[in-house]
Parts: structure tokens; sequence; C-alpha cells
């Protein structure tokens, strides 16, 4: 049986004492006025006041308000701007500037990073600047052989806010058709998931399944019919993901997509993805990655960073490889596996 979706009556019934007694102060109004929004026995806020309930809830709290005010039928005839007070600033003139800049002297060998550690910096600052906890991962489609489709996403770069680590970090995971991000992938359209902690849909996370996430979303890199990989972004809040968040999201997705070389974008029929193992069995084998590369890289007498970035490259084929064979070892029943011990150290920090 499906769960109620929560109404904005139900959000403000649920809020602390201290943060109602606050809310009622700056909007300078009776307790009891407040009462009778909650429980239905009045006629509704009109827009102006319902204004400034947004300007004086917090951060977190505006986006599952709006996202419950967008499902009342009493407020379908406004349109979501109109229903913003003080809405969430699109990114900062400042930052386009930066960024420009950035991708005009930044190396090619260093752009893609250099480009996404300041995309995720900002990003993280500016969708939780309460610090009320988000996650963002950047997936990339995994370069294939030659000849052959595009089997997995491979994780390039992540930054987070408490509960998730705050250091820019370099991870090394693979998603495939068990998650959401595929499914961003193959449709060309962002996927979300505003549930509960627990739900079934949250299994859609893949690797990134843990109990911090209440809500969830991916949101392809794509330019003219291609994609190239797409944004995961976990948060603590639920219901994070309103349709002026989408919004956001997608425009530094367009950031996202300068910072990706012409031979990284693909078609969807492209793309045939295969099922990915669990995380902590990719940690076993993804332990070594670091030291593959540079193993790699010791083969060729160029030691630039353009052949380390080849020798990552070749690196993620043969992992790529090794775990679509190790998932169908278990589909077959063979267990003969595991036997490494799990590294944490498969990450590398910035």
């Amino acid at each position: 049986m499906s769960q109620r979706l929560l109404s904005w009556r139900d959000l403000l019934r649920d809020l602390e004492v201290e943060e109602k007694q606050r809310i009622i102060k700056a909007l300078g109004i009776q307790e009891k006025t407040w009462e009778r929004w909650i429980r239905g026995n009045t006629t509704l806020p009109h827009l102006g006041r319902i204004r400034q309930l947004l300007a004086v809830l917090p951060t977190n709290t505006q986006a599952q308000f709006l996202a419950c005010l967008e499902r009342d039928p009493n407020f379908a005839k406004y349109g979501i701007e109109q229903l913003l007070s003080v809405k969430r600033p699109d990114i900062s003139s400042t930052f386009y500037s930066h960024f420009i800049e950035a991708n005009v002297v930044t190396p090619e060998p260093l752009r893609f990073m250099t480009l996404c550690q300041l995309i995720l910096l900002e990003m993280v600052g500016h969708l939780d600047a309460d610090r009320q906890g988000i996650y963002v991962v950047i997936l990339s489609c995994t370069p294939p052989i030659p000849g052959q489709p595009v089997r997995t996403l491979s994780q390039r770069l992540s930054l987070g806010t408490p509960p998730w680590s705050n250091v820019l970090q370099s991870q090394h995971y693979f998603l495939g058709a068990e998650s959401l991000a595929s499914q961003a992938i193959l449709t060309l359209r962002p996927h979300i998931i505003q549930a509960h902690r627990g739900s079934e849909g949250f299994a859609l996370l893949s690797v990134f399944q843990n109990e911090h996430s209440a809500s969830g979303a991916a949101v392809p890199i794509q330019k003219q019919g291609r994609v190239a990989g797409c944004f995961l972004i976990l948060s603590t809040p639920p219901n994070f993901f309103t349709a002026h968040v989408l919004t956001i999201l997608q425009r530094y997705c367009e950031l996202a997509a300068i910072a990706m070389r012409d031979d990284e974008w693909y078609m969807p029929e492209q793309c045939t993805l295969h099922m990915m193992p669990s995380a902590s069995l990719q940690q076993t084998y993804l332990a070594g990655f670091c030291d593959r590369v540079s193993m790699q890289c010791k083969r060729s007498s160029d030691e630039s960073l353009a052949n380390w970035e080849q020798a990552e490259r070749v690196v993620r084929q043969q992992f790529e490889a090794e775990l679509i064979s190790l998932v169908s070892q278990q589909q077959r029943g063979d267990t003969g596996i595991g036997k490494a011990v799990v590294n944490d150290s498969a990450s590398c920090h910035f």
C-alpha cells in the first residue's frame, strides 16, 4: 500500500514547537490563525501570505513546502515563479565568468577535472546553503572498446556536505542497468526519487544507497541528442527536487557539457548497460585502481598528463570488463569471489 503524500498543512503541523513559534512571530499572526491553517477549517492563506511564509521557512523546508503546493489543486492556477517569494538565485554571473576563463586557459589534459571541480564547489554551496545535507556525483559513460556499446557509467568526481564527505573525491565506482542514472542516460530526461528512506525505489541509487538519503535525482549531461554522463544528486531533505531546483540542475549540466571532450558523446542507442555488483564487492576489486594506472603509465616512455588520462581510460575499461564478468559469474551461481580484503583507499582526495 502506497503512503499518502504529505500536504502543505501536514508539513506545517509537523514543525518543531520552537520553529512554529519563530514563524508565527515573523509573520505577525496569532497562534489560532496558524491552527486554523493546519486544520483546514478556514480559507486558504492568500498568495501574498504564502510568499511571506516561504521567506521565513528554512531552505530545506521551502523545497518540501513548494512540492506540496505544486500538488495542491487549490494552488494549481499559480505558476511556480508566482509561488516563490525569495527563490534560490540562479547561477551567478561571477561564476559563469570564472568558469569561462578557466575553460579558456586550462590545458586540455586538466580541463575536465578543473572545470568539474569548479562546478561541484559552486553547485554544493548553491543548492545546500543551509548545510542540510547534499551529495553530488559526476558520472560519465565508460569509454567502450571500439565496436562495442557503452556498457557502464563510471564515477569521476564527487562532493557533498555532512553527513557526506565535504572533500572533493575522485572515486571509481561503476553503475549500470540497476541504477537511476541509467534511466537518465537512456531517456535523456531527469529521473527523480521523491520518497521516504527505505522505499523500494531507493535500490535505484545502486552503490550510493545509504541511511542518509531521503530523495535523489539523476540528470543527464547531454547535447544535440547525445549523452556523455549525468549528475547523481542525493539529499537528506525529502521532496527536495522541485521544478525550480531541477531547472538549476539543468544549468549545471550545460556547464558540465563544456568540460566533455568531443569523443565522449554517445547516442542513447549506443548504450547497452549491464548490471553492476554491490559497493562492497566493487571496493574489493577497485582498491588497486590507482596502482594499475601507474603501472600502465610506466609501460610508456611518455609521462605526460595526457598519458595518465589515456592510461586511466584503459584501466577503466579493464575494471569494467572484470566487473561485468563478476556479475555473470554470480548469475551462474559461481561464488568463487570476494576473497580480497576491502580497502577504502580506492578513493583519491584532492
